[in-house]
């Protein structure tokens, strides 16, 4: 991982990563409240050895008294100094605990022995200090003087000073806790991100799109409330309208040597919104002056006439079964340059008709004059959409980001590969608005990095050069007025 990556992950996951990290500052809060509170005092004692008399003698002392000294460090934690610090302190604590409570700290430069102390309040601390530098110093005579007490000796422990009341407690260290805390939770935060990162099987990222299919992206759609409407003027469609404009544009240069002239929309499940791309996107190139030609090619669950408010009484099936031509089955809307054949009658047998020699004909006959749009029935669940891809000259797949799996894409692409069709691309819909950077360009990018080289933002509501707002103004055609289709996911 870069450090590229990383931010883009930290800024993907921030939520997620502050949230474990003030977890983990509680939990520490919780535990340290849990623990017992201890106060430390410390009291110091001198090691004194022979006399003063001459120099030699203050030298020889001080050696000796350094020696010494390790050897009354090692007296502090014996239990025969925790029995003369009960004495000391006339307790009947056990002298294993007492001594066990107590630290040596020598001194290297000098016999000064520090001495600490913790206990569960400030005056048992302190009193406990003062009583060890006692306790070491009586149990360091017994032994050198074989237990005669009264007996001099040429080297002992004297108290040099007492130990200071505690006002704050050493344990536990509330400040080193929660960052302990802060720092485990914080390193949770990202774990937890790059599980997430690595478990999940969801399309979020063009790249990963693109690797799995083998072919390009040509359009993000950004989820608009927009698209959800029947809305009929290009203008009015927000955001989503330069969504769709690129989406055109990629789509005409997607073979400058053999540019496609029928395309099939699908997607690899229902409810991802190829519907709602096949009407709008014919819609912006009949805006653009291309006569385009919509069919309805989910024989299904058929929605481009629910979309479009047409009549379905008459349509694809009907042509194909040779009742009429397609030129006397289409509907005008109210986009000029927009023919519209929807479904017609819902045939028991989809998927022989759209594989059939006479629709490759229809596909043919149509293409000559018009740039036709299928809208097909998703791939998986069906071989519809497969069988006609074989008829014209590709297939663009539609995937919701967000909940379209990656297998179910890559399946999709062997569905297409093993008919013998062609993929032409994808389109990413219903992408967050905040999120569209991070479709595009990968984790951790917003939606204001997304924006073209010229400026201007990529999803602006400005009109481009095709002046599709003034012409959804024209004239209006027809519209059926037989039943409706019946309502699909789109």
């Amino acid at each position: 991982m870069t450090v590229l990556d990383f931010v883009r992950l930290t800024r993907t996951n921030l939520k997620v990563i502050v949230l474990m990290t003030l977890l983990g500052i509680a939990l520490a809060y919780a535990w340290t409240l849990t623990r017992p509170v201890i106060y430390t005092a410390s009291s110091t004692g001198i090691v004194r050895a022979g006399d003063s008399g001459s120099v030699g003698d203050i030298m020889a002392g001080s050696s000796l008294a350094l020696n010494r000294m390790q050897s009354y460090a090692a007296l502090v934690n014996t239990r025969a100094v925790g029995r003369a610090m009960a004495e000391e302190l006339g307790t009947d604590e056990d002298p294993g605990s007492l001594a066990g409570s107590l630290a040596a700290s020598p001194n290297a430069a000098a016999p000064i022995l520090t001495i600490s102390a913790s206990a569960g309040t400030p005056e048992q601390a302190q009193a406990r200090a003062d009583a060890a530098v006692k306790a070491v110093a009586l149990e360091g005579k017994r032994l050198d003087t074989g237990g005669d007490l009264e007996a001099k000796t040429s080297v002992e422990l004297v108290p040099q000073e007492s130990a200071i009341l505690p006002t704050s407690p050493t344990s536990p260290n509330l400040k080193m806790n929660l960052l302990v805390g802060a720092l485990g939770g914080l390193l949770g935060g990202y774990a937890l991100s790059l599980l997430r990162r690595q478990l999940d099987s969801r399309v979020r990222i063009a790249s990963d799109v693109e690797a799995i299919t083998g072919v390009g992206t040509l359009g993000v759609i950004p989820e608009t409330a927009e698209l959800r409407k029947k809305t009929r003027a290009l203008d009015r469609m927000g955001p989503a309208a330069e969504a769709m404009r690129h989406l055109r544009t990629n789509l005409r240069f997607v073979d400058v040597d053999n540019p496609p002239r029928s395309v099939v929309i699908t997607s690899a499940t229902q409810g991802e919104g190829k519907s709602t791309v096949s009407t709008n996107l014919a819609r912006m190139l009949a805006a653009a002056g291309q006569p385009t030609l919509l069919v309805d090619a989910d024989l299904r669950r058929p929605n481009v006439a629910n979309l479009l408010d047409l009549d379905d009484s008459v349509g694809l099936t009907q042509v194909l079964a040779g009742d009429l031509t397609y030129s006397e089955a289409w509907q005008d809307t109210d986009q000029p340059g927009l023919k519209v054949l929807t479904a017609g009658r819902v045939p028991p047998n989809p998927s022989e008709l759209l594989g059939s020699r006479r629709m490759g004909q229809l596909v043919e006959e149509m293409g000559r004059d018009h740039f036709v749009l299928f809208d097909a029935p998703p791939l998986l669940p069906v071989t519809d959409a497969g069988l006609l891809t074989t008829q014209t000259d590709g297939a663009v797949l539609v995937l919701h980001v967000g909940k379209t799996h990656k297998e179910q894409a890559a399946l999709c692409r062997k569905i297409i590969e093993q008919v013998g069709g062609r993929l032409l691309g994808t389109v990413l819909n219903r992408a967050s608005r905040k999120g569209m950077g991070t479709v595009v360009y990968g984790y951790g990018y917003g939606y204001g990095g997304y924006q073209t080289g010229y400026g201007s933002g990529y999803y602006s509501s400005g009109k481009d050069d095709d002046s599709d707002a003034g012409r959804s103004k024209g004239s209006r055609g027809k519209r059926g007025k037989g039943k409706r289709g019946k309502k699909a996911s789109v």
